[in-house]
C-alpha cells in the first residue's frame, strides 16, 4: 500500500508542471486528539492539544487541484495520568504526507474570496514515549514505541481570503481518520482508534499560467481589486 501512495504521490508532483493555476500553503494550527482507547490507557483520560506545522503544493484548474501536504509536530500530544501507585506520561510525537484535492468555490479563486473543499489520504506515522515519572528505579522507566505507518483518511472546510495581490489567508477544519495497530508489535498495547481534529491556518500564494495568466491580464475588475466600493468602482490593492 505504502508503494502504491508514493507512486500516486509522485504523480501528484508531476501535475504542477501541466497546470493552469499552481498554489502553495504553509499552515499551522492546533489539533485536539480523540482517541478511542480502552479505559486503561493513559491517553483515554482526556483530549490533548498540540501544534502542528506544515506546507501544501496543488497544481490543476483554477477551481480544482490535486496535491500534496506534509505536517510534522511543533509541539507533541501529551498525557498524564495518577493513581495511587504511581504516576505516567504518554508522549505521541505524529507527521504525516499525502495526497489531496482541493475545490475552491469562487468565481476567481487567485483573487477573490472562496469557500475550500478538500479531501486526502495518506500515510501517519507515530511514536510514543511512555514514561513512569515517579519510580526511576524501575527496571523500565521509559519506553519508546514506534508505529507503522497507516493509510489514512481527512476531509475538510474552509475560506480562502485575499489579503494582497495572489497572497491569500487560508483558514479552516480538518477531520482526520486513521487508526493505529500496537498489539503486533507491542504485546499488550491492542489497536485503537487515532482519530483527531485539526484546525488550521496558513498562507498560500497563487502561480497562473497559459489559459488562466491571460484571462487575469485582460480582467481589469479582478486585477485591481475585489472589494467594491459604493460607487460600484474597485479599490486597488494596498488602498
Amino acid at each position: 500500500m505504502r508503494r502504491i501512495l508514493m507512486s500516486l504521490l509522485a504523480a501528484v508532483c508531476l501535475t504542477p508542471a501541466f497546470s493552469q493555476n499552481l498554489m502553495l500553503e504553509v499552515f499551522s494550527g492546533v489539533n485536539i486528539t480523540a482517541y478511542d482507547t480502552p479505559n486503561n490507557f493513559s491517553f483515554n483520560d482526556k483530549n490533548a492539544s498540540y501544534f502542528p506545522i506544515g506546507f501544501r503544493i496543488a497544481g490543476g484548474l483554477p477551481n480544482v487541484q490535486i496535491g500534496g501536504e506534509y505536517h510534522t509536530d511543533l509541539t507533541n500530544a501529551t498525557f498524564s495520568k495518577s493513581d495511587a501507585f504511581l504516576s505516567t506520561e504518554t508522549v505521541i510525537e505524529n507527521s504525516y504526507y499525502g495526497g489531496f484535492i482541493r475545490a475552491n468555490i469562487s468565481p476567481n479563486p487567485a483573487y477573490a474570496f472562496g469557500i475550500i473543499l478538500k479531501a486526502g489520504v495518506g500515510i501517519y506515522d507515530a511514536s510514543m514515549k511512555y514514561r513512569i515519572l515517579d519510580d526511576p528505579s524501575a527496571p523500565q522507566p521509559e519506553i519508546d514505541f514506534d508505529f507503522d505507518g497507516q493509510l489514512g483518511f481527512n476531509g475538510g472546510l474552509g475560506f480562502s481570503l485575499p489579503i494582497a495581490e495572489k497572497l491569500h489567508l487560508e483558514a479552516g477544519y480538518v477531520f482526520n481518520y486513521v487508526k493505529r495497530e500496537g498489539g503486533n508489535k507491542f504485546p499488550g498495547f491492542i489497536d485503537y482508534n487515532a482519530f483527531h481534529h485539526s484546525f488550521q491556518l496558513g498562507f498560500s500564494y497563487n502561480f497562473l499560467f497559459g489559459e488562466s495568466a491571460k484571462r487575469y491580464d485582460s480582467n481589469k475588475r479582478w486585477k485591481n481589486g475585489w472589494r467594491s466600493s459604493a460607487g460600484g468602482r474597485y479599490k486597488k490593492w494596498g488602498n
